[in-house]
């Protein structure tokens, strides 16, 4: 799931990121928490969090 949201967020946003931040690059469960996290709590979500919730509507 990991690599298919960094891919979708290269295709779709144009962006390279690949963390919210140091602490979700330690592992890909903490990246999935953290952008979860962001996606489910901000106004204004992340570039990579609007990607995880492409990928979970089933954006590929």
């Amino acid at each position: 799931m990991h690599q298919k949201v960094l891919k979708i967020n290269k295709n779709k946003y144009n962006d390279n990121s690949t963390h919210i931040s140091k602490y979700g690059e330690s592992d890909r469960f903490e990246f999935l928490a953290e952008t979860f996290a962001e996606l489910m709590t901000t106004n204004n979500p992340s570039n990579l969090a609007k990607s995880l919730d492409d990928y979970l509507k089933g954006e590929k």
